[in-house]
C-alpha cells in the first residue's frame, strides 16, 4: 500500500479500475515535464537517430501501459503536436503541462526549438482561453557549443517576446 500526506491507495486500486471509479475525486493535474517534436518543416535537420530515440521512448512507455499496446506501432508522427494536444489535453485528465526542451547543441539539429515552444505554447493558450501551457528550457552545460546555444535561445525568446507584446499575440 502506499501511503502520503494526501492520497491513500488501496491494494485493489491498483489492479480493479471498478475500484477506483467507486471512489475517484476530481484533482487538478499539472505535468511538469511533456514534449512534442517539430514537424519535419519546422526542424528540416534534426537527426534521424534522435527522431528514432524518441520513437523508442514511446516504444518503452507502450510496453509499460498496457492500454497502450492496443494502439498501432508507434511512429515519429506520434509526438507531433497534433497528438501531442490530443494524448495530454483530451486523452487524459491533464489540467496544465510545462512544455520542455529537449537536448540539443544548436538550432539547426534541435527537435524542439524555442521558436516552436513559444508558438506550441501562445497557440494552446490563445485556443483554450486560459493558461494551460508553460514553457521551459532545459539546463545541460556539457560544452561549449550547448552553453552557446542556451544563450542563443534566450536572446532569441527576449527577441520574440518584445515582438508578439508590440503586435498582440494573434500575430506572432
Amino acid at each position: 500500500m502506499v501511503y502520503s500526506a494526501f492520497f491513500r491507495v488501496e491494494l485493489p486500486k491498483l489492479f480493479e479500475p471498478a475500484a477506483v471509479a467507486e471512489n475517484k475525486a476530481r484533482f487538478f493535474i499539472f505535468d511538469v515535464q511533456t514534449h512534442h517534436v517539430a514537424m519535419p518543416k519546422q526542424a528540416p535537420r534534426a537527426t534521424p537517430e534522435f527522431l528514432r530515440a524518441v520513437v523508442g521512448m514511446r516504444d518503452m512507455a507502450r510496453r509499460m501501459n498496457p492500454a497502450l499496446l492496443k494502439e498501432q506501432e508507434a511512429r515519429i508522427e506520434d509526438a507531433y503536436l497534433e497528438n501531442y494536444i490530443k494524448e495530454i489535453f483530451l486523452d487524459s485528465d491533464t489540467d496544465m503541462v510545462a512544455l520542455s526542451a529537449l537536448p540539443g547543441t544548436s538550432e539547426e539539429t534541435d527537435v524542439l526549438t524555442p521558436e516552436v515552444i513559444y508558438k506550441t505554447r501562445t497557440w494552446i493558450n490563445e485556443l483554450t482561453s486560459s493558461p494551460r501551457v508553460i514553457s521551459q528550457d532545459i539546463f545541460l552545460l556539457i560544452s561549449a557549443a550547448e552553453l552557446e546555444y542556451m544563450h542563443a535561445q534566450t536572446q532569441k525568446l527576449r527577441s520574440m517576446r518584445g515582438r508578439i507584446q508590440r503586435r498582440g499575440p494573434s500575430q506572432g
